[in-house]
């Protein structure tokens, strides 16, 4: 009985992660098709054609669609033979290096607390959860507590962001609220009425106060770095990185929701141009002014060694995008990782770099090893 037990929920799996591989693909052709302007304005020599094609015949076996080497030169205007399309990592490396099992655990944005609970407070910090619920429980720092100590802690205090925790990305669902006398003063509800909103799984958190060179560029949003790091050969390695800032009256700075991405150096200076989702380009901030090219921000080295390091944490997982901010008492404010999509395309459109760089060679054979 067992046997057949075992041998059904293999069964199982096996079509469940078939199910999720097309529907990973259907929502990247889905996705690229969206861009095919940006894709037509780029047309690729015959050498760098070439050099294409010679990387993914001798490390795939076969040759590969040019869309995304087409795509992410769009923006930049530089071309890198070793860009990733997002395509093949999202359905098919991705589940290898974050296995679907782990990654639902590691994935609740509330454990944060935890992994990071051993931080020199003088240098980090991690954003501040005034309560959260985890599966229809509610905590606070203390434990487990009732729905009506929640509502208690919750009565008057003032400004927090509220965000869901689990299967959610690009700023969804995240809101200002300022609550005095059990009511958000900015949509008029009460603190029930957006509970049932949210159901379950989601954190009210402390409003960061960054730094003033953050701030400066757009004080409406918490404006982040997006770093990411990974895996390979039992090394963690840093990628390109690249500020994420919000336009006035954003509270989010996300891609998605209208916020704009610019490329910074690993010594912290903002690169020549921002970029929105769709290929719109800006030399400076259109809200504040601020040019971008060589605007400096604090502790970018540190954010790129404490990432390596602590990724080390948790080996089982990886590729990690990190959003790290600086806050208005010098220190690195760990705001949240993406362990369920840490899509790797921002990062290839917004700096004009490829995404595993020097080991995009090793990552294009794991593509044959999780086939096999």
């Amino acid at each position: 009985m067992n046997k057949i037990f075992l041998f059904m929920n293999k069964i199982y799996k096996y079509l469940f992660e078939k199910y999720l591989f097309y529907s990973r693909i259907h929502a990247e052709k889905k996705n690229i098709k969206k861009k095919k302007n940006l894709i037509n304005k780029v047309n690729l020599t015959d050498e760098q054609v070439l050099e294409v094609d010679k990387l993914w015949l001798e490390n795939y076996g076969k040759k590969i669609p040019k869309d995304w080497h087409r795509l992410y030169t769009s923006y930049t205007g530089k071309f890198d033979k070793n860009y990733f399309p997002e395509i093949l990592f999202t359905a098919n490396i991705l589940n290898k290096l974050n296995p679907r099992d782990i990654k639902r655990f590691f994935s609740d944005k509330t454990l944060a607390q935890y992994f990071y609970s051993s931080l020199d407070e003088k240098k980090y910090k991690v954003v501040k959860n005034y309560v959260y619920n985890c599966n229809g429980f509610y905590y606070d720092e203390t434990g487990v507590i009732t729905y009506e100590k929640t509502i208690e802690i919750l009565q008057n205090i003032g400004e927090v962001i509220i965000k869901p925790t689990l299967d959610t990305c690009s700023g969804i669902g995240v809101a200002l609220l300022n609550i005095k006398d059990g009511i958000d003063i900015i949509s008029g509800k009460n603190i029930k009425q957006i509970f049932e909103e949210y159901n379950k799984n989601f954190a009210i958190q402390e409003k960061i106060i960054q730094h003033e060179d953050f701030a400066k560029l757009n004080p409406s949003s918490v404006n982040t770095i997006r770093l990411h790091t990974y895996i390979c050969d039992g090394k963690v390695y840093s990628t390109p990185l690249l500020l994420r800032v919000g336009r006035a009256n954003s509270v989010v700075d996300n891609f998605h929701a209208g916020g704009i991405g610019v490329g910074i150096t690993k010594d912290g200076y903002l690169m020549r141009e921002g970029f929105k989702e769709y290929g719109e380009s800006f030399l400076k901030h259109p809200d504040t002014g601020i040019v971008f090219e060589k605007y400096h921000l604090p502790k970018i080295p540190e954010m790129i060694d404490f990432t390596i390091k602590y990724h080390y944490r948790i080996p089982h997982i990886g590729v990690i995008a990190w959003d790290l901010t600086v806050d208005n008492d010098n220190r690195i404010v760990i705001i949240e990782t993406n362990i369920s999509c840490p899509g790797i395309w921002l990062p290839q459109m917004i700096t004009g770099e490829s995404f595993f760089g020097e080991n995009t060679k090793k990552m294009i054979r794991m593509l044959n090893e999780n086939k096999k």
